[in-house]
């Protein structure tokens, strides 16, 4: 149906209007800017309805008034005017949770998300995944984490790939992790750029442990290659924090039915370690080395000394009866 030049010209009006009453808050002046918006709103024929209901729920929502900005988002919604939806659905979303009704808020997210304007899906998916974990329906985080990174909003899917793929690496899914984090990265100007190569390298050990584990459990391997293998693996655990695998991996290869396996992994151990004869204290250093203890046990050295100069007792140490035996006197022959 054509326009007439009547109707034309009142939308004309009320597009200046709605610009003006724009002008009005943008410099401050929000209670002129409700009046006109309010006006406008209230007029059921002009083809500006809409979108001077929204910026009445705006302009009311920046003056405090919730329960009013609620109320004109929802009769923007109510004109049907899909151009304007989101960003309805946007403001009733953002009162319901900064009023800590989280079904609401969900559900007016959900409307952000099916009025499908990339201007508001990046913040609409990162509210559902984080509605999602506060209520613990833990099971609906990732969904929406994946969505905000598929928009390529650089803030927004930066956020959304760092904390996807920190879930994916809790969840022991390292390969899927590092895909997020890389597709991440591609994104120009993506925000966390450091946290996303950190998790990319994170994933990178994860992936590492589990080649070298299946390398050093490999029966066909040589037993340089089952050594090395053992070594590399007990020697990327503690990058993990985990110290205990990592000393499991050590004693699996001390213990090894293969000799030459065996004697490879203790002579890898002691790298580092005097080739020489072996004095009394080089046991713990070994079994510090391969439970991940060393910095323990070097603060306990150091401990000893300080006892040692000031008292000369060193009756507390698990190791003094070593040290006692290694400068015990000869015994006397008859």
């Amino acid at each position: 149906m054509t326009a007439t030049p009547q109707e034309t010209e009142a939308e004309t009006g009320d597009a200046d209007r709605c610009e003006q009453a724009r002008k009005l808050a943008e410099s401050g002046d929000l209670e002129a800017a409700e009046r006109l918006f309010a006006e406008i709103a209230a007029d059921p024929d002009t083809p500006r309805r809409a979108q001077a209901a929204v910026g009445l729920a705006v302009v009311r929502d920046a003056r405090g008034d919730f329960e009013g900005a609620r109320e004109a988002a929802r009769a923007a919604l109510a004109t049907g005017r899909s151009e304007y939806a989101a960003q309805a659905a946007y403001i009733l979303a953002r009162g319901f949770e900064r009023e800590d009704l989280p079904d609401q808020a969900r559900a007016a997210w959900q409307a952000v998300v099916g009025a499908g304007d990339p201007r508001y899906l990046p913040a609409a998916h990162l509210a559902l995944a984080r509605l999602a974990a506060e209520t613990g329906a833990d099971e609906d985080v990732d969904a929406p984490l994946r969505a905000a990174v598929a928009t390529r909003d650089p803030r927004a899917a930066g956020l959304a790939a760092r904390q996807l793929a920190e879930r994916l690496l809790e969840d022991d899914d390292p390969g899927e992790a590092l895909r997020i984090v890389r597709s991440a990265l591609e994104i120009p100007g993506v925000a966390d750029h450091a946290s996303l190569r950190t998790l990319a390298g994170i994933a990178h050990l994860e992936l590492a442990c589990r080649d070298l584990a299946e390398a050093a459990a490999d029966e066909e391997a040589d037993p340089a290659t089952t050594a090395l293998a053992i070594e590399l693996l007990a020697r990327t655990l503690p990058l993990r924090g985990r110290d205990e695998d990592a000393e499991d991996a050590w004693h699996h290869g001390l213990d090894h039915p293969d000799p030459e396996v065996a004697e490879d992994v203790h002579s890898r151990l002691r790298r580092g370690l005097d080739d020489g004869p072996r004095p009394w204290w080089h046991d713990y250093v070994e079994l510090a080395a391969s439970s991940g203890t060393l910095p323990a046990l070097t603060d306990e050295l150091f401990a000893a000394l300080d006892t040692l100069y000031s008292t000369g007792d060193l009756d507390d140490y698990v190791w003094t009866p070593a040290l006692q035996a290694a400068h015990a006197p000869p015994p006397e022959t008859s």
